[in-house]
């Protein structure tokens, strides 16, 4: 494995499972909490309304386009950009599967510990959050 593939092995945090915006958004929630860190992020929306075959009725749709933004630890300078991933890439809409952080061409994974200390963070994070989620269904479900 070069140290490309090994940087964006690092930077890639895949999903358990997909998730809608709004877990994602629960998701951000936790991993600030947990951190601490400030997470900036900026949903682009899409949607549609038009008759729908009945007079007088509409219907309409919407659905996120792109979810991305930036975490930094409190205290701390270093700056971790990321997108959410969809589960279909040919999609425009759907859920996602994974967290991408933008890893700096030409960087290596030691050229800024504090920003890669932050993905690693997040890695754990986001395996300890769908861990209680899937504890929470088993626990509901018997």
């Amino acid at each position: 494995m070069t140290d490309l593939d090994s940087l964006l092995e690092k930077a890639e945090i895949k999903f358990p499972r997909p998730i809608g915006s709004g877990e994602a958004k629960n998701l951000l929630i936790l991993i600030s909490k947990k951190l601490p860190a400030h997470i900036g992020y900026s949903r682009k929306t899409g949607g549609y309304i038009q008759p729908n075959g009945k007079p007088h009725q509409l219907k309409s749709e919407e659905s996120d386009l792109k979810f991305e933004g930036s975490i930094r630890r409190d205290g701390n300078l270093a700056t971790a950009l990321f997108k959410l991933g969809r589960a279909d890439p040919h999609k425009e809409s759907g859920e996602y599967d994974h967290l991408k952080f933008h890893a700096i061409p030409g960087c290596t994974l030691g050229a800024d510990p504090d920003e890669v200390g932050i993905w690693e963070s997040a890695r754990f994070l986001i395996g300890e959050y769908f861990s209680q989620k899937d504890q929470m269904a088993s626990c509901e479900a018997k």
